[in-house]
């Protein structure tokens, strides 16, 4: 019956598969035949901050880039071109700042020009508003589509490695478990959206990032610190916001085909196809990465399909045309798991089938010239299917299986010697399903008052639910929010916010955020614009439904006796982890706006998280007898506390002759600080180093949470110059704390190494380059680990080696006429 249930769902993936190229292509074929509409343009140029920029230079140009009109902006920074037919493009140009250019619409956005060439990006994440980041006192990042391009990775994550305060780390080969750890934060304190959609799973209450390719993503806005106001749960240690690509970004219909082959069977392909015609704009999408990667039972399919479509609406009630935009993505991966390897000397033997469904259906529109309103509903739903075929290694007479005898050593140096226990007896085949599906409502209503401030109020609901390990799953949580923000002349801006969330398990929680940015100086020559921001914010965080099942409130209520406990002790569920940060940063703009350092100071708190405490943990949490001598297992309680505390910074150069070189670090001293598990109460000793205790599952008390490193940093150069463009990134880790989790064929702790520096430090250098041979047609090279260094970014996990890709892209976009 599985097996029949397998072929089922291949043949409907390979149907889906067929249907949807077929559908791409003849929409390719089509789109040719679309007339054009071309507009009569007014609009306004600002700066960075805001202010009108007077005498820019704004031209309207067509595919090609050819001008089809000029214009100078007035005091106010206004300009007017006549009507052109074939227009696709605004551009506006100053000397001394950076040039932007917008898509031709009825109702262009402003063209904010950067206050130095190396400062462009607008930010929607930190604020829940369409600002410059020049405007806005969080940190942030923003990494568009051009930089993906750029870098050309196999998977989107690796853009994140080189930002500062991130911490990515891959648990072995391509497609295994990779975790973004921001700040020292828990892996899972990230909230990550796709198109606005919510997308941490049930299991691991976070994001796995394995999945997400490159393909057809337009952007990825980073925000580090937490914002529970606007976002509500999970942001509370930062948000990654990633969108698509849209019809209406591009100049005119474009076809855009790239294939890739390279070492270990692999293969990548990226399919777009974007365009607009009168008030409907549509980019359809298809990513493909295959690899047998570079040890046994590791194999990785990824297949990824995509559709972003918009509508503008006529309606009686608005000032402008509204937005309708549904937005699907649809991910079918099937990998195998060969485990810790180095760990047990042989693979684990595990495979592992997921499908993920993410869907918003978005509408947004203008009431008046100073009111919007925007409601979106979101789905997301990921399938999981883990399967143990049989049992692995050498039977030991108990019925569990060891792996052969293996030495491991730590980076801090100690060595053990012996066989781990890989299969623990058991039914075989093991097959683990996790289903998660999450459905999300926001509504907001923005109020302009006055020309520099805003108003945003909202209200969000979301409803979860799930099975794991066969147990179903569910809660709900609703909540309000208000935002107010602003500026106080041209060099003062504000924000501020606040929410209140329900959660139906836990109760009310309130969350407040604020930020500020001002400019000392807004200077043009060598010593350019300084600015000095900072921000402040509480975040919560729910337990995973998975962990919420396993707390102490759900422990006792099936036992005998139990709900009477309950009532008498007004014992409640698990209550939601929380955060607080503050931040502080510089920005220095140098060298007439060719270069940038800046340099930001965090200090974080995590507390109330979750983790597994034994019972004889439990009078110290100040649970009452009755109920310690009835929870016999302990249970999840909100225990645990940690900090993180640190220095980022970053550099930005701008050279002549194409050159542009980047660079960050980021040093982090996270610790933890409070904690009743089950490794702190009693930890692990090995006999082999008796004097040092161990935590086996948990990290104790003044060390390092596991895998979350204490310093990180990248450089990135790029090159770009007439036919080519080239980046050469390097990445370094330090060394991080962890364990090998093993238990020894004895079912004792032979097999467990001292947390402290366990996993090693590592550096890696990637190549990429582009070279275009035609105004349609570019050979593309990419060289990942170019140095073939061999390292592990958890133990027992070995990365891959050096991999060399080659390829051709196709781009098409026919000239409007």
């Amino acid at each position: 019956m599985v097996g029949s249930l397998a072929d089922a769902g291949q043949l409907g993936k390979a149907r889906f598969d067929v249907w949807f190229r077929l559908s791409l292509l003849l929409l390719a074929a089509s789109v040719a035949a679309f007339p054009q509409n071309s507009k009569t343009l007014t609009g306004a140029v600002q700066d960075a901050l805001g202010r009108p920029v007077a005498g820019a230079t704004v031209t309207l140009q067509n595919a090609s880039g050819a001008v089809l009109g000029t214009t100078q902006t007035d005091r106010a920074g206004r300009y007017e071109l006549a009507e052109a037919p074939g227009a696709s493009a605004l551009r506006a140009m100053r000397s001394g700042l950076a040039p932007a250019s917008e898509p031709v619409s009825a109702h262009p956005a402003p063209l904010v020009l950067g206050l130095a060439p190396v400062q462009i990006s607008v930010n929607v994440t930190a604020t829940g508003l369409s600002l410059p980041e020049a405007q806005v006192g969080n940190t942030t990042a923003t990494i568009s589509a051009q930089a993906l391009q750029r870098l050309n990775p196999k998977q989107a994550v690796a853009a994140l490695r080189l930002q500062p305060g991130m911490g990515v780390v891959q648990s072995g080969q391509t497609g295994e478990v990779t975790s973004v750890f921001v700040r020292g934060a828990p892996a899972d304190f990230t909230k990550v959206l796709l198109n606005g959609v919510p997308i941490q799973r049930i299991d691991l209450g976070g994001y796995d990032f394995s999945t997400l390719l490159p393909a057809g993503v337009g952007e990825m806005q980073i925000l580090r610190g937490p914002d529970s106001a606007i976002y509500g749960s999970d942001a509370a240690a930062g948000v990654i916001a990633i969108s698509t690509r849209r019809g209406d970004q591009v100049e005119a219909p474009e076809l855009d085909v790239a294939t890739q082959a390279g070492a270990y069977a692999t293969v990548m392909q990226s399919d777009q196809l974007l365009g607009f015609h009168g008030g409907f704009d549509y980019a359809l999408r298809f990513g493909y990465l295959n690899t047998h990667n570079q040890i046994p039972g590791a194999k990785f399919r990824d297949n990824t399909y995509g559709a972003n479509l918009g509508w503008k609406l006529t309606t009686p009630w608005s000032s402008r045309p509204a937005e309708l935009r549904l937005q699907v993505q649809r991910i079918f991966e099937n990998n195998g798991e060969p485990g810790g390897i180095l760990d047990y000397g042989i693979a684990q033997g595990t495979f592992k089938n997921q499908g993920e469904t993410y869907s918003s259906l978005h509408f947004q529109q203008q009431l008046t010239p100073v009111w919007h309103q925007s409601l979106r509903y979101t789905d997301a739903r990921v399938n999981l299917m883990s399967e143990v075929p049989g049992p692995q290694g050498i039977p030991d007479g108990f019925g569990d299986y060891d792996g052969l005898p293996v030495t491991l050593t730590g980076a801090n140096g100690f060595r053990v010697h012996g066989q781990a226990i890989l299969d623990f007896g058991g039914k075989f085949p093991e097959i683990s399903p996790s289903d998660t599906h999450r459905r999300d409502f926001n509504w907001d209503t923005e109020l302009s008052l006055g020309s520099r401030w805003s108003l945003i109020e909202g209200y969000r609901y979301y409803d979860e639910r799930g099975l794991s390990s066969n147990l179903a799953l569910s809660r709900h949580d609703h909540g309000a929010y208000a935002v107010l923000n602003g500026a106080i002349g041209s060099r003062l801006f504000v924000n501020g916010g606040i929410s209140t969330d329900r959660n139906t398990p836990f109760g009310v929680n309130v969350d407040p955020q604020a930020s500020l940015a001002y400019y000392p100086r807004l200077g043009s020559g060598f010593w350019g614009a300084t600015r000095l921001r900072a921000s402040a914010g509480k975040g919560l965080k729910d337990p995973s439904l998975e962990v919420e099942e396993f707390s102490l409130y759900q422990e006792l209520l099936p036992q005998p006796g139990g709900a009477a406990l309950i009532q008498q002790f007004h014992l409640r569920p698990l209550a939601p982890q929380r955060s607080r940060d503050f931040d502080v940063g510089l920005d220095q703009d140098l060298a007439s706006g060719r270069a940038r350092l800046s340099a930001t100071w965090f200090d974080q708190r995590y507390y109330d998280l979750v983790e597994d405490v034994p019972q004889n943990a439990l009078p110290a949490l100040g649970v009452p007898a009755a109920v310690v001598q009835a929870a016999i297992y302990g249970g999840e309680f909100n225990s645990l506390d940690e900090r993180a505390r640190g220095m980022e910074l970053q550099g930005e150069l701008q050279l002549a002759a194409g050159w542009r070189l980047r660079g960050n670090y980021t040093a982090t001293a996270a610790r933890v600080l409070r904690s009743y598990s089950f490794d702190e109460l009693a930890p692990a000793i090995n006999p082999r180093f008796p004097n040092i205790p161990i935590g086996a599952f948990a990290p104790l008390v003044g060390m390092r949470p596991f895998r979350v490193p204490p310093q990180t940093g990248s450089v990135e150069a790029i090159y770009s110059r007439r036919r080519f463009t080239g980046v050469a990134s390097a990445y370094f880790m330090s060394r991080r704390d962890d364990s090998t989790f093993l238990t020894d064929a004895n079912f004792g702790n032979t097999m467990l190494l001292p947390n402290r520096n366990l996993d090693a430090a590592y550096g890696v250098v990637d190549l990429s380059g582009a070279w275009r041979v035609s105004p349609r047609w570019q050979l593309l090279a990419a060289v990942d680990n170019a140095f073939n260094h061999s390292y592990q970014e958890v133990i027992g996990f070995p990365a891959p080696r050096i991999g060399v890709r080659v390829g051709i892209r196709f781009r098409w976009a026919p000239t409007v006429k």
